[in-house]
């Protein structure tokens, strides 16, 4: 299969966007533009898929700014022992993790994480009781790739189902830069108009693939 960049330029009908690297670099932006809204769409049965491990393994929280979801966290129980999961806890109960006499009190048998943002507003996800090295703690969580256009046919962690619909996102961005540019710029319409039939009924149809069927009605 040819690589996403020659998939776009084949549905725009065009070949001179792939010539100029400020394009190339645009294609790129574009497809991992549409890897990340693709992926906050999916049903969780996909968007699974997409899932990585970060693993902590001292008291600096996780910065989650570049991260999607959160499925769950774990923590090793003791040196040399095994994953247990987090308990997720309100933040207004994180200092009292570390209170011996609070009923919030974190252990290594009872670890629990909670989410909130430091005073710049970044969101972190903290740990309690704090990783270490021979106690590290685990963040299974959602992943947004990038996407080089010119050097892949498929994406890492990402629904292969799904891989046709960057090939379409990209495809309209890169039809509208060129409406915007060319002089005939009604050339592109009917181009950009198929493209995004056809991006929505394919997020229609991943978005239905997370709804529950409905049951028969009356007894067969």
């Amino acid at each position: 299969m040819a690589n996403f960049d020659v998939q776009i330029l084949d549905l725009v009908n065009t070949s001179e966007f792939i010539d100029n690297s400020d394009n190339q670099t645009a294609m790129d932006g574009f497809a991992t533009d549409a890897v990340k809204e693709i992926i906050n769409i999916l049903p969780r049965e996909l968007k699974i898929e997409c899932a990585t491990i970060t693993s902590l393994t001292s008291s600096t929280p996780m910065d989650l700014d570049a991260a999607g979801k959160i499925f769950h966290v774990t923590r090793e129980n003791a040196d040399d022992g095994y994953q247990i999961g987090c308990r997720e806890i309100n933040p207004i109960y994180g200092g009292s993790t570390e209170d011996s006499s609070s009923l919030h009190k974190a252990s290594a048998t009872d670890p629990v994480y909670w989410i909130e943002s430091d005073t710049g507003g970044d969101p972190k996800l903290f740990v309690k009781p704090n990783p270490t090295g021979s106690q590290p703690a685990r963040v299974h969580h959602v992943a947004f790739p990038t996407v080089d256009v010119s050097a892949v046919s498929s994406i890492v962690n990402f629904p292969d189902e799904a891989e046709y619909l960057v090939v379409l996102y990209a495809a309209i961005k890169v039809a509208e830069s060129l409406m915007i540019s060319e002089e005939d710029p009604e050339l592109f319409a009917p181009i950009i108009s198929t493209l995004k039939q056809d991006y929505d009924k394919g997020i229609q149809m991943l978005i239905a693939q997370g709804m529950p069927k409905q049951q028969e009605q009356g007894a067969r």
